[in-house]
């Protein structure tokens, strides 16, 4: 790794913060791969990240040690680095600007002991801050802005994930008291063989095989699906991507309360090729969208949630349209099979299924709207 510091900098264990007196407020330029080995401190620094598609770069925490950023600033022009830590990461008042541009892998990974993220604001990135790890972690009072997706140009793998605050495989999870806005998914695009790419779902938060979280006295506002890919000639459209502020598949011991949830928009469907006769609907949208918890209890209590829109169906080019994405305030699936759910003292409004679409010759139905459902 090539670091650019100055002499006797903390970085380089050559002297304390009070030794480097007004040096800590030094920008510091990491141009490579940085790998930390140490216990460290950084409190009012300005980290930037010399990093571009060609030399993406990873500062990454090593087990067994602990890193701390107080009131830092850490950006890139480019935006192609990440953080992986290992150990144990604490972030506080902290600012973390242009990131994860990483081929729709993760841009903050946490897979260390218990870590803390307060206080922190995290803007303009293309791919899941996440956590993995058996550890208590805390997610408190942050602020996560503007995630974009990017677009997606193959069939995407299973593992794909569109959403600014993952969990994965962790246990003893808190999200408390954040504010997620402008969450958008990257659009589908056309592959070799004509046909539209569906995007994956795209979600303010996700979590899958989590236990023991707590989800509470969040906001989320403006999370929009990717809209599917046209089709080339003969080519089928794909169909727009699903949208939830809150997706929880196959966790348990989970509590959702006190969480204000607005304006979640599904993607609407690609075009269709002129003349074809294939359509494409609109993506599916929920507030907050609970699948096969595993036999444990989910409860779900005085959340607020509003302005839920499905995606609209397959519009010019095509000679049949195709039908409105369903919209839902709160979906849960195949819950009662695997477990149970307690659904009280919510607020659900304005729920609106996606239009069906505008063909040349036959239209479709409009997608249907809910405020509770239930399937399986």
């Amino acid at each position: 790794m090539a670091v650019l510091l100055p002499v006797g900098y903390a970085f380089l264990g050559a002297a304390t913060p009070e030794e480097m007196g007004e040096h800590l407020r030094e920008t510091i330029i990491i141009s490579g791969d940085y790998y930390i080995e140490e216990n460290l401190t950084l409190e009012g620094d300005n980290i930037f990240v010399a990093s571009s598609s060609s030399n993406p770069i990873t500062i990454q925490i090593n087990a067994s040690y602990t890193v701390r950023f107080l009131n830092c600033t850490i950006s890139s022009t480019d935006g192609y680095f990440r953080i992986v830590s290992y150990g144990r990461l604490i972030m506080k008042n902290t600012t973390v600007s242009n990131f994860g541009y990483w081929n729709h892998q993760h841009s903050i990974i946490i897979k260390g002991r218990g870590s803390l993220l307060e206080n922190c604001t995290f803007r303009n990135f293309t791919t899941p801050i996440t956590f993995s790890s058996t550890s208590e972690s805390v997610i408190k009072d942050c602020l996560f802005v503007n995630y974009t997706g990017t677009p997606w140009v193959y069939t995407p793998p299973t593992s794909a994930v569109e959403a600014a605050v993952y969990i994965y495989f962790s246990w003893n999870i808190t999200i408390s008291g954040n504010r997620i806005v402008d969450v958008k998914g990257g659009d589908g695009q056309m592959d070799r063989t004509g046909n539209g790419i569906q995007p994956p779902i795209t979600s303010a938060v996700m979590m899958e095989f989590a236990n023991n979280v707590t989800l509470e006295k969040n906001s989320i506002e403006g999370v929009r699906g990717g809209d599917g890919g046209n089709a080339g000639l003969n080519g089928e459209p794909a169909m727009g991507g699903a949208a939830t502020g809150m997706s929880i598949f196959r966790s348990g011991d989970v509590v959702v309360w006190d969480n204000v949830i607005s304006n979640v928009r599904a993607g609407d469907a690609g075009v269709a090729a002129l003349g074809s006769t294939i359509p494409s609907r609109g993506g599916s949208a929920y507030g907050i969208f609970l699948g096969y918890n595993l036999f444990t209890h989910i409860v779900v209590r005085h959340n607020a949630i509003s302005r839920i829109y499905g995606g609209n169906g397959t519009t010019l080019g095509g000679v049949t349209g195709g039908g409105g994405g369903e919209a839902i305030g709160i979906f849960l699936y195949y819950i009662l099979m695997y477990g149970n759910a307690t659904v009280e003292d919510c607020v659900i409004t304005d729920v609106h299924g996606g239009n069906g679409g505008v063909p040349s010759k036959d239209g479709y139905v409009g997608g249907s709207a809910s405020g509770i459902g239930v399937a399986g």
